[in-house]
């Protein structure tokens, strides 16, 4: 991660890379090329017969973002002895075209591990107590309330109306007056 920059200013996260040096034939280099690759996290580059750089990322979707946002942004990986895998500034985004970033592959995987929603099962796929709350995997005790009550009980003991009279007051704006 970048020194100066805090995590929630990395939309992004770092991954973390290696260099395997083993010796491997052609055959076993393609093989271990398909196994990473299918695993969708990682990025095997083959440098030289004997020499593979492994790149990983949290998720399959940080991967896809990575590879097509850091050419855009100038951003290398660095080279084997200088990695450079640091995550993607929140700031720097507004430089990406997303014209240009694909997300084909991520909603292929989405429809391979019957994640992606159809008119079908939208109501079942998109529940937020299931996605947020008891039905996440995030609910490990069983006591998970989804996002929507937790943030209700974030905000109650806050005077919303007068934090915002207080920011506009200021000369902040948070959006179009009533």
């Amino acid at each position: 991660m970048l020194q100066s920059q805090k995590a929630k200013d990395i939309l992004i996260l770092p991954c973390q890379r290696r260099v395997s040096q083993h010796h491997y034939s052609a055959i076993d280099a393609d093989w271990l090329f398909y196994a990473l690759k299918v695993s969708a996290t990682v990025t095997v580059s083959i440098i030289a017969p004997s020499c593979l750089t492994i790149t990983h990322y949290s998720s399959s979707l940080a991967r896809i973002l990575q590879e097509q946002i850091r050419p855009q942004l100038g951003m290398s990986y660095g080279d084997i002895k200088n990695p450079d895998c640091k995550g993607i500034p929140v700031n720097w985004l507004s430089e990406v075209d997303w014209d240009k970033v694909s997300l084909d592959e991520w909603i292929a995987i989405l429809k391979i591990t019957n994640r992606l929603p159809t008119a079908g099962n939208a109501l079942e796929k998109l529940n937020l107590d299931k996605l947020t709350g008891q039905g996440s995997h995030f609910n490990i005790d069983g006591s998970r309330t989804n996002t929507l009550d937790r943030n209700v009980q974030r905000l109650a003991p806050l005077d919303v109306q007068g934090i915002r009279q207080q920011t506009e007051s200021q000369g902040w704006s948070l959006g179009p007056k009533p």
